[in-house]
């Protein structure tokens, strides 16, 4: 079973792929760099709805309202409430997407492909917050079969890197989890982060996989590098305040 926390929120992965519209840069910008905690931030629910309306092939949309939906559940401030009817939301939109990325010619380029799936892993994750125990296991397997998928396809692609890692990092050690054993794996992400918040998202986690490790050299290297990026972060206030009492973002 996945660990479930209040950074939750920030488990939203970015999609890079392929080249994306301003739209879903600003959209990960505004979650990152802001001071806001997500829930309470009006910007970003407008970001929110501009990649939810956006244009382009069968596989892109897809991928974009996949996105967007991620970002919808994650930064429900009352997402305990109506657990049933959210989880209904999700799965409906999962068909929504697949049936609109089954339209897309069969030459479609590879790598909008792995967006894609990625993408859908990623809603997957963000449904386990409203799963059953037998839900958790289902909708985990599902989405450890897209990630893996998208790494045979794109070894080296930042998103792939970090979305296995993450997902490794927060499943139970008896069953192989762990962030020992993402450690490479957040190393690879990190040769190949090339935005702002692909940097930023990689330096704060490798940070806890530090601290966790209790490699303090290491720790304060990566949290000075995050800092440097997105010095205002809420999601940097927590870690640092979740480190002063010994505790890393991974405990919560």
């Amino acid at each position: 079973m996945l660990r479930l926390s209040f950074v939750y929120l920030f488990l939203i992965i970015p999609s890079v792929a392929f080249s994306y519209p301003e739209e879903v840069n600003n959209l990960y910008i505004e979650m990152y760099s802001s001071n806001l905690k997500p829930s309470d931030n009006d910007n970003l629910s407008k970001q929110i709805n501009k990649v939810r309306d956006l244009e382009g092939t069968d596989i892109e949309v897809a991928t974009y309202i996949n996105i967007a939906e991620e970002f919808r559940v994650r930064t429900d401030g009352n997402k305990k409430k109506d657990k049933k009817k959210k989880l209904k939301a999700i799965e409906q939109v999962l068909i929504e997407t697949e049936i609109l990325k089954a339209f897309e010619n069969r030459n479609q380029d590879p790598m909008r492909a792995v967006d894609y799936m990625t993408s859908r892993a990623n809603l997957l994750i963000a449904g386990v917050n409203y799963a059953s125990i037998f839900g958790i296991q289902s909708l985990a397997g599902e989405a450890e079969k897209l990630y893996n998928n998208s790494l045979l396809l794109a070894p080296n692609n930042f998103i792939t890197l970090f979305s296995t890692a993450m997902s490794i990092s927060f499943k139970p050690r008896f069953v192989g989890g762990g962030v020992k054993v993402a450690m490479p794996l957040f190393l690879r992400a990190v040769a190949n982060a090339k935005l702002d918040y692909e940097k930023f998202m990689i330096y704060i986690w490798l940070s806890q996989v530090f601290l966790e490790m209790d490699d303090k050299s290491s720790y304060n290297e990566y949290l000075g590098m995050a800092t440097f990026i997105y010095p205002q972060s809420f999601l940097l206030k927590v870690a640092k305040d979740l480190n002063d009492d010994e505790d890393t973002l991974f405990d919560q």
